[in-house]
């Protein structure tokens, strides 16, 4: 399976730039459902052509056809609805597993099988995530401060305008950033990886670095005033520190701990409305029983999914609930909306209980074999479980990001992978 080498030297910097790419889901391309990252991989799909030998599947591959197959056999019994909105969907489903998942496999079996290149790939996160992070700091302060939006110099495609405030007990309205992505909450994703995934190139440049590095990356985080990716990488850190030990769990409580100190001291009255109006506020209206907003939104489409799932538990088809809603949203007496809120509803609405049993089993299979991944296993394994907890919340699987962890994991198990790693040489 080796390359021409002639072909390795230029796919492997295209790879690079695909990596560097990683973020920018809604920006630099003239198509939304061809942003920079899919252009890369498209070119890089050049290659794999004239290098079939790149080409390889693992055993875990299945699962992914049989939540593909199971999103495909409801059309027998909701062919009335089939149209062109639902042939869209079923190909950005396989599209983006072929391409986000298989293809960076692949490319990533050859690319990253030496440790230099391994290391080399961790850099490039840690570049395109201060990259990011300082755009969205320049973001921040241009619409807040100089009202002046950066979306015309650099226009988002699939949402040009961005209206979503937050802390308005400070004298006006402040809205919070969305970086390259369409907004905040897609953007989260993206640092949910990189947060974790950076720590295996940042750590070998000293505390400084690692101080510098950090405190622009969780302050442009914390911009984005994402609860739900908040959440997820304080609770996949837990589980980490639970996992690992006493000792690494203190690690984590301290760094957090230190984190939010440092936030809360520098600017009180921010961090006090900002915990007010975000996880309190949200929280709450949860917890009432009859919620208002986008909170009671999202609880009357999980209750309409329970609903649908008990009379179709093999779902109704890919792409058949927006088509359902675009013609008035009536699927034999089930109400739909266009989206399911979670990438999981998606799969259960889609494929029903078999797409999302495959797709669970898959999921749990990488965070198993991040576990399993030595000295790389501590980042990979919370990046996983802080992935797996947001996506509850976000249904857009035609994102970069989650698969490219899938793809990463897939092969630093393969290359790297050790029965059991020490904590002291792991969290280093």
């Amino acid at each position: 399976m080796a390359l021409t080498e002639q072909g390795v030297p230029v796919a492997r910097w295209i790879f690079y730039a695909f990596v560097l790419a990683l973020p920018l889901t809604d920006v630099l391309s003239f198509s939304p459902w061809l942003p920079p990252p899919m252009l890369m991989l498209l070119l890089l799909g050049f290659f794999t052509f004239l290098q079939p030998q790149v080409i390889s599947f693992e055993k875990t591959d299945f699962l992914l056809g049989l939540v593909v197959i199971s999103s495909i056999v409801p059309f027998l019994w909701s062919m009335e609805f089939v149209n062109e909105k639902t042939a869209a969907h079923l190909a950005a489903l396989v599209t983006t597993i072929g391409v986000y998942y298989l293809l960076v496999r692949c490319w990533l079996i050859h690319v990253g099988k030496e440790p230099r290149r391994l290391q080399r790939i961790f850099d490039v996160i840690a570049l395109s995530t201060l990259i990011t992070s300082c755009y969205i700091f320049a973001e921040f302060l241009l619409v807040n401060v100089a009202g002046f939006d950066p979306s015309g110099p650099l226009p988002h495609l699939s949402r040009p305008e961005y209206l979503a405030s937050v802390l308005h007990e400070t004298g006006g309205l402040v809205s919070r950033a969305r970086g390259f992505a369409s907004e905040s909450g897609i953007m989260a994703l993206f640092f949910e990886l990189a947060i974790f995934v950076s720590f295996l190139s940042i750590r070998r440049f000293g505390w400084p670095v690692f101080l510098v590095f950090y405190g622009i990356v969780f302050g442009a985080f914390v911009l984005l005033f994402s609860v739900g990716g908040m959440v997820s990488v304080i609770l996949a850190s837990a589980i980490y520190g639970i996992i690992a030990g006493p000792k690494t769990a203190l690690k984590v409580f301290f760094a957090f701990a230190i984190l939010i100190s440092a936030i809360a001291f520098s600017f009180p009255d921010e961090a006090a409305l900002f915990v007010d109006q975000t996880i309190v506020y949200k929280l709450a209206l949860l917890t009432e029983t009859n919620p208002m907003g986008s909170a009671g939104d999202r609880v009357d489409l999980y209750r309409s999914l329970a609903t649908l799932v008990v009379d179709y538990p093999l779902g109704i088809g890919v792409g058949i609930a927006p088509a359902v809603a675009e013609s008035g949203g009536n699927y034999h007496g089930h109400f739909l909306s266009a989206g399911q809120v979670s990438l999981y509803g998606f799969l259960l609405v889609s494929g029903g209980i078999v797409a999302m049993l495959a797709f669970g089993a898959f999921f749990f299979a990488h965070i198993w074999k991040a576990m399993r991944c030595g000295p790389y296993r501590g980042p990979l394994f919370m990046a996983g479980m802080s992935l797996a907890i947001h996506h509850l919340l976000v249904t857009e699987f035609w994102m970069p990001t989650l698969w490219f962890y899938f793809a990463l994991v897939a092969v630093v198990s393969h290359h790297h992978s050790s029965p059991r790693a020490e904590p002291e040489a792991e969290m280093a």
